[in-house]
């Protein structure tokens, strides 16, 4: 130990001076002065050159940090993200079209179901009629031989009409299915 008094601190012991106190605040024991590094030339006569204070603020404080390199990848960046939302906006409003023809799809599909289930109920219902007639027909050429030749006649006349019947379903539903054909997206 020193001849001056000691303060121990969790970092070691540290001597004070004899002429300073314990409370006195501890002062640099080398001078005010930056020592002196070998500079590059540029460096130096950068510094050597006198330069307006115009010049010094219009220097980027931190411009070796920031290439433009950085800034070109950061633009690109900034274009790739527009682009990407660009098309994330694209695919959405490509979706929304989706989900709006699907919608007038299953619209017209519900419609044409609901108008086919109609048409299955007046088929069922004309061939039961027909079925009736018929039936009648054959109990009256059972009770009456002498007007076969008439019966013949008119169950024919059933049987076209029926098949006119067919036919012009039939056309219905190939008109429907060629005009949701022709739609698109």
């Amino acid at each position: 130990m020193s001849a001056g008094s000691s303060f121990s601190t969790a970092l070691g012991d540290y001597d004070l001076p004899v002429e300073e106190s314990f409370t006195a605040k501890l002062s640099p024991c080398f001078p005010f002065s930056f020592p002196s590094f070998p500079l590059a030339s540029s460096s130096r006569e950068s510094i050597e050159s006198e330069e307006s204070e115009d010049e010094l603020v219009n220097k980027k404080p931190f411009g070796f940090m920031v290439s433009p390199n950085f800034d070109l990848g950061s633009n690109m960046s900034c274009e790739e993200e527009k682009k990407r939302l660009r098309n994330t906006e694209a695919a959405r409003r490509c979706r929304e079209k989706i989900k709006k023809k699907t919608k007038e799809l299953e619209e017209d599909l519900s419609t044409y179901l609901s108008k086919n289930a109609e048409k299955n109920r007046q088929r069922i219902r004309l061939l039961s009629q027909i079925e009736e007639q018929i039936r009648m027909l054959h109990i009256v050429k059972e009770n009456n031989p002498l007007l076969i030749e008439s019966i013949n006649t008119e169950a024919e006349s059933f049987v076209r009409f029926y098949m006119k019947e067919i036919k012009r379903k039939r056309q219905t539903i190939s008109e429907y299915y060629s005009h949701v054909a022709s739609k698109s997206f």
